[in-house]
């Protein structure tokens, strides 16, 4: 049995003994608040209606199209970090190590990752089966399992081929162009990643046509697209063995390279600067030591919080800009649930201190947590700013009441996400369904 796999199950069950909740929560906690919401996310997202064949046809292939994607970047930043960083390559580095057996390890980790996102993608589907269409359910269903399976092994094959790229001389022409001003080996890690989401991506719109052609009566050829992304699944799987066993190694060389470029351009005072700093002297002068904490805990400790928000902020400005008059509200609801989401970062920083540190540093409670939530008011700002500048830019008039619909939001999730934090265990359980209920409640605000 592969030695490696075997660790991997034996460090499971640990991490189950220690956090009996933190499995279950990860797996089920997203297909449960798409249950929940789907009586109002379901007119969204299915209101082409099951009745007229090719309206159907078109809606569906939609959103089997928005589904997958949303599949395949998950996949895809998951598996950056478990192919790159992962917490055990110290560990494995200084041994002699057949890399190839790592396959199914990395592998298993992205799917456990992203394996709520798949049933929760899944579930979104759930009603067309009410209102006749439990053909095109599990045709959606099937479509959707072959891409989070190809999503897993082609994360961790585009990243090693970035390491693999970074350090031929073949694309050191092509890299120097692109790399703006990132060092060299890094534009690699940025751009290759890239190229296999549009992999990705194809696999996606050819297996979402063949899903919607097959569930309308189509042709029985339909079944070919609807089986590219397993097909991709086969083909990335097969290139991530030898892939594993040229660049395992060299990533760590190219990750130090990377390090190391950065931290010779940047000098020791720019290391302490941290993401929205300058607005600490906006609070009270009780306040300002507890924001600028939290600013860089998250910023030093938790970045992609902060950068996915700014992330999840593009997908409401997307959503806001088209030309019909749903389109704020459609940002509205993305914009609503991005805050939602990223309020939760509360809960991620209080759980990443010690329950003790509080009571040895003597830190005072409530100016800590009006601090803290002072400072997620404005680290959520990323995930609403964007839809409401997209919908000023194309709407006008709308964009005044979605701002202040969005700013209430972003007041509710940053109290929420900071009162949520201090009851640790209990913290998702107490603050996911409020934050339900308060994007329920913005979504009916605006007229």
């Amino acid at each position: 049995m592969n030695p490696l796999l075997r660790a991997e199950r034996l460090a499971l069950s640990h991490r189950r003994v220690v956090e009996p909740l933190a499995g279950p929560a990860g797996l089920l906690g997203p297909p449960l608040l798409a249950l929940v919401s789907l009586r109002w996310t379901g007119p969204i997202l299915l209101g082409f209606g099951p009745s007229d064949s090719g309206a159907f046809c078109e809606g569906f292939e939609g959103v089997l199209v928005r589904l997958g994607l949303l599949l395949v970047g998950a996949g895809l930043l998951v598996a950056h970090g478990v192919a790159l960083r992962p917490p055990d390559r110290p560990v494995l580095d200084p041994l002699p190590l057949d890399a190839s057996l790592l396959r199914p390890v990395l592998t298993l980790r992205v799917l456990r990752s992203t394996a709520g996102v798949f049933l929760a993608s899944v579930v979104i589907l759930l009603p067309l089966g009410a209102v006749g269409r439990p053909g095109a359910v599990a045709t959606g269903a099937f479509l959707l399992l072959g891409t989070w399976l190809a999503a897993a092994p082609l994360g961790c094959t585009g990243c090693l081929a970035a390491v693999h790229a970074a350090r031929s001389p073949r694309y050191a022409h092509a890299l120097e162009l692109l790399r703006g001003t990132s060092p060299p080996m890094q534009a690699a890690l940025i751009w290759v990643p890239g190229v296999a989401f549009a992999v990705g991506a194809g696999a996606v719109l050819a297996g979402s046509h063949g899903a919607a052609l097959l569930s309308t009566g189509g042709p029985p050829l339909s079944v070919a697209g609807l089986l590219v992304p397993f097909a991709l699944a086969l083909a990335s799987w097969s290139l991530l063995g030898p892939l594993l066993d040229r660049a395992w190694v060299a990533t760590t060389l190219v990750l130090a390279e990377v390090d190391a470029a950065w931290a010779r351009v940047q000098g020791a005072e720019d290391r302490l600067h941290v993401h929205l700093e300058w607005t600490v002297r906006w609070f009270p002068p009780p306040l300002r030591v507890h924001v600028l904490r939290t600013f860089r805990h998250a910023w030093r400790g938790l970045r992609t919080w902060v950068v996915g928000a700014w992330g999840l902020g593009l997908l409401g400005a997307v959503a806001g800009w088209g030309p019909d008059p749903a389109a704020p509200g459609r940002a509205l609801a993305v914009s609503a649930a991005a805050a939602g989401l990223i309020g939760a970062l509360g809960i991620r920083l209080e759980a990443s201190d010690p329950p003790w540190l509080g009571r040895a540093v003597g830190l005072p409670l409530l100016p800590h947590l009006a601090g803290r939530a002072g400072a997620l008011l404005l680290l959520i700002q990323g995930a609403v700013v964007p839809a409401c500048l997209a919908v000023l830019l194309r709407h006008g008039g709308p964009a005044l009441p979605l701002l202040a619909v969005l700013e209430g939001t972003v007041l509710a999730c940053s109290v929420l996400g900071t009162a949520a934090g201090p009851l640790r265990r209990a913290s998702v359980a107490a603050y996911a369904p409020l934050a339900v209920g308060v994007w329920i409640l913005a979504t009916r605000c605006l007229p």
